[in-house]
């Protein structure tokens, strides 16, 4: 083999340079450190779409339990309640803990709901008539990583919305 071909790693059939070792090592290297600085961004973005998908859920435990106290097919209340790391929708007059009716959501890692501020003081809403009122009016707060919050509101009426 010549001196000049010893150089390369690779070789096509046709005699065409192929790559050394040297650029086989700085591409590794290059790709290494586009990861390296993109990490803290892509962490970020997952913080964010975990806080989403937690407010996301809460609005709809709420309208959950809303419709179902609106179609009237099962007498009775139907309510939310929320503690810093889940969210149940219940049916009856008080949440009960352990209820095998009771649907819970567990908060992400890193999403917590940090202040629930309700009427009456309690940590549940209740919806128990046909037009959808609750009986427990205010807002709860979600926070995730990076200081990012959602309030997810609750009026008198009965619209739910999240910001």
């Amino acid at each position: 083999m010549d001196r000049a071909g010893s150089r390369h790693l690779f070789r096509s059939a046709a005699g065409n340079r192929g790559l050394t070792f040297l650029e086989l090592i700085l591409v590794v290297a290059l790709a290494g450190v586009v990861m390296t600085l993109s990490m803290p961004y892509m962490a970020a973005s997952i913080g964010r779409n975990q806080l989403d998908l937690s407010a996301s859920r809460a609005v709809d435990s709420l309208r959950e339990a809303q419709f179902s106290a609106m179609n009237g097919r099962q007498p009775g209340r139907f309510g939310v309640h929320f503690e810093s790391s889940k969210i149940v929708t219940f049916r009856g007059a008080a949440y009960a803990p352990g209820d095998a009716g009771n649907d819970e959501f567990i908060l992400t890692d890193g999403v917590a709901a940090t202040a629930i501020s309700l009427s009456g003081g309690g940590a549940d809403v209740h919806f128990d008539d046909q037009r959808g009122e609750p009986v427990e009016t205010g807002s709860v707060v979600l926070s995730g990583p990076g200081e990012k919050t959602r309030t997810i509101t609750i009026n008198a009426v009965g619209m739910i919305q999240t910001d």
